[in-house]
């Protein structure tokens, strides 16, 4: 079996994007993947600092409500003017023809 050191050498992956990809959410899970590719797994502190740490996000504040009330906003459509179709006037006169001439 192939050390870790190695193997991160030889493939020269980016870690955490390698662990996000391949599934893994635990220590466990990473040394399963690692004995399948014939690795020896590092130590847990190792995958560690590899893993992002979670944030906790602040819990959301809803803002006070006002006290004066809203403008009704009007909610007539509005219309667009179109252009005209400009269309050409009919022509009255007969067509010649080439024996009449």
């Amino acid at each position: 079996m192939a050390s870790w050191e190695f193997f991160n050498r030889k493939r020269r992956l980016d870690i955490p994007t390698w662990i996000k990809n391949m599934g893994i959410q635990s220590y466990d899970d990473f040394c399963r993947v690692l004995k399948d590719l014939g690795v020896v797994p590092p130590p847990e502190a190792v995958y560690l600092s590899y893993v992002p740490k979670p944030v906790e996000s602040p819990p959301r504040v809803r803002p006070a409500s006002s006290a004066t009330p809203k403008k009704s906003v009007n909610t007539k459509p509005i219309r667009r003017k179109t252009k005209k179709k400009v269309v050409a006037p009919e022509t009255t006169e007969k067509p010649t023809d080439a024996s009449d001439v």
